[in-house]
């Protein structure tokens, strides 16, 4: 299974690469590197990202293997890590410093306190923000908020408030929390926020890219859910993940075999860099990157129930 995407995502990143270095890594051309194999430079950041943990986890796995194969599995996580960071995709680099803190705390049993901890810090920066409409201080300079050609200006202008793709996402933000007053529970349905959030914006966050032409969404998937079904879609997606980390460390520490422990550790941890991944976009509903959250969701099914049964039988013994 992990060959059967492997191959094909390494084979994706090195014609990235190679057209890449072609236009000289530059920030503006990334999206021509990547043409005709990805939808844009978020989705190819999410989809490495998120396999990054399954090569670290070979990698591990690699001890008593041939040199030459561990001595591969070591480049090709250097690859990885510089195919990630030029992807240009701020959530895909966000996405592997989580699932390596998430990948810790499984193997320390803290698992059980990273969503609350991450969920309580949310809540709280959106508390400070919708306190006396706090949040109106982020309002940007229309006329100074852009694109930008370079990488590291790009995530200065994010910082400061200034960068267009930042925020056009708190413009649709606002709008989506203010569409849940109306339909709080039942939502506005399937791709509902696209037709009905514009009434809902405020003018003072928007960008160049407001008209929003290519009908994309929320660019939040707590929001996304919240808009098109309700409370209670987005709360039952914050109970999931929160369960999925707190099973993972309990089958983890089931398991006595250390090839099943680390496969467990490895989907844990791809999950965690989809999870960071998804916050930032709507990737559940993509099949490049959606596929790979069900097969994870399945496979911890099946440990769940391996280390169930393995464990049985070393009480039998």
């Amino acid at each position: 299974a992990f060959h059967l995407f492997f191959w094909p995502v390494l084979s994706t990143m090195v014609v990235i690469v190679f057209r890449h270095a072609l236009l000289g890594f530059k920030f503006t051309t990334i999206g021509i590197a990547l043409r005709w194999l990805y939808v844009n430079h978020v989705e190819y950041g999410a989809v490495i990202s998120t396999f990054f943990p399954f090569v670290w986890i070979a990698y591990k796995l690699s001890k008593n293997k041939k040199k030459w194969i561990r001595r591969s599995l070591w480049l090709c996580l250097l690859f990885f890590l510089v195919a990630i960071y030029l992807s240009y995709a701020r959530s895909a680099i966000l996405a592997i410093v989580f699932a390596a803190i998430v990948g810790l705390a499984i193997h320390k049993r803290w698992a059980h306190i990273v969503m609350p901890v991450f969920y309580s810090c949310i809540i709280s920066l959106l508390a400070c923000l919708v306190y006396n409409d706090n949040y109106l201080q982020l309002t940007p300079e229309f006329d100074h908020t852009a694109m930008h050609s370079n990488y590291i200006t790009h995530i200065e202008a994010t910082i400061k408030g200034k960068d267009m793709s930042a925020m056009e996402r708190v413009y649709r933000w606002v709008a989506a929390v203010r569409m849940s007053a109306d339909r709080p529970l039942t939502g506005y349905g399937p791709h509902g926020f696209v037709h009905y959030y514009k009434p809902y914006t405020l003018n003072v966050f928007k960008t160049y890219v407001s008209k929003n032409e290519e009908g994309s969404t929320t660019h939040n998937y707590f929001l996304y859910m919240l808009t098109e079904q309700g409370w209670p879609a987005m709360l039952l997606y914050a109970l999931l993940i929160m369960v999925v980390f707190v099973q993972a460390q309990r089958i983890y520490h089931r398991f006595t075999d250390g090839f099943y422990k680390y496969c467990t550790l490895g989907l844990a941890m791809a999950f965690a860099a989809f999870f960071i991944n998804n916050f930032f976009s709507e990737f559940v509903e993509t099949h490049k990157v959606g596929a790979m959250f069900y097969i994870i969701l399945a496979l911890l099914v099946i440990l769940n129930k391996k280390s169930k049964e393995e464990a049985n039988g070393n009480i039998a013994k």
